[in-house]
């Protein structure tokens, strides 16, 4: 048995992994900041992750040991992009191997830079995994999560040692990395987003009920392709491949069994909106290859005025409502008066 040491106990930490590294192949540990929520995996000593396949729901019981031993094997983090790199003193000079679960393939070199450990692998998990579940499936275990049959993509420079305790895994080289990281960026993480926004505007409480209101399939229908267009011009990403997967992220927002919370999916929405982002940097670039993202632009605004008192961003996102509209998208969003994309958020903000 090896020991993996799974940092960040939400959707992808606890819901999806073990799915990738068996528990009769592997001990887990985990370490999150939620300290009730350790104590209740502690205390409970396992939890119960479902997939779903086709129409039912395939339990798998993780038993989960306290503290972390002397020797882990794999560390795996899924903390969040904001909060990986804040982990570097504790990798500093070690040599065991880290998976970035994390939104950003920049964050690997800068974590390795950093902590002198090269070591450090990206990951792309290729999943939606919920971080709840139905009240049917919570009533049998209130600590369950549910996750789709997915996929995870690993950088093959990963020890070929620990390649043989992993399932459901594709161990991709560089220029598979990339075109996957492409998709995965614009083609999943763009629409999902904006499918939250739009759903939280209509008072949907999951993605999946969300789709199911027509307007909103509609406008993330024409956010893929508005990203197929532009991963393929951009960044030469194959347009058929482009066109399979956007095909498949339709379906698979649609998914009743996973109950997806829109504000899981919806959370940050500044670092949403960054300029490099899925959202705003999403627009910026299909603007400068001829594309007009009129539906990216629609969830873009929608992503602007979620104003959820819950959310970690929400001090940022209420200036809306006491500063003038131009001082915000200049000033918080970091957009130019002269660019084009400046005036349609302003067009439709005002709208």
């Amino acid at each position: 048995m090896k020991n993996i040491l799974v940092i960040g106990s939400g959707a992808i930490g606890r819901g999806f992994l073990p799915w990738i590294f068996p528990p009769d192949m592997w001990n887990f540990y985990f370490d999150d900041k939620d300290e009730k929520l350790l104590n209740k995996l502690y205390k409970r000593g396992k939890y119960t992750t479902w997939m779903t396949v086709n129409d039912r729901y395939e339990p798998l019981t993780i038993k989960v040991s306290k503290g972390v031993p002397k020797h882990i094997d794999l560390i795996a983090v899924a903390v969040g992009t904001r909060n990986f790199l804040g982990l570097s003193e504790r990798f500093m000079n070690s040599s065991t191997p880290i998976l970035c679960c994390e939104n950003d393939s920049r964050l690997v070199q800068k974590m390795r830079d950093i902590t002198g450990n090269d070591n450090v692998f990206f990951c792309i998990p290729d999943v939606i995994t919920s971080n709840t579940a139905p009240k049917k499936l919570l009533d049998v275990d209130s600590l369950s999560l549910v996750t789709e049959d997915g996929t995870m993509f690993i950088d093959a420079e990963m020890f070929d040692d620990l390649k043989g305790y992993c399932n459901k895994t594709q161990f991709a080289d560089k220029e598979e990395m990339k075109e996957q990281w492409m998709a995965k960026l614009y083609l999943h993480n763009t629409p999902h987003c904006i499918a939250a926004y739009l759903g939280w505007g209509q008072g949907y409480q999951f993605v999946h009920e969300a789709m199911q209101n027509e307007q909103i399939r509609s406008c993330v229908d024409g956010v893929l392709k508005e990203m197929i267009d532009m991963v393929s011009t951009v960044y030469g990403v194959r347009r058929d491949f482009a066109e399979w997967y956007a095909e498949k992220e339709l379906n698979r927002f649609s998914n009743q069994l996973l109950y997806d919370p829109i504000n899981r999916v919806a959370r940050e929405p500044m670092r949403k909106l960054a300029l490099s982002e899925r959202l705003i940097g999403a627009a910026m670039l299909a603007l400068q290859v001829g594309i007009t993202p009129i539906n990216t632009i629609n969830g873009i605004v929608k992503a602007i005025r979620y104003n959820n008192p819950n959310d970690q961003d929400h001090h940022i996102m209420k200036l809306l409502n006491e500063i003038d509209i131009e001082t915000f998208v200049q000033g918080v969003l970091h957009l130019r008066p002269e660019e084009k994309l400046y005036l349609m958020l302003l067009e439709g903000l005002n709208g």
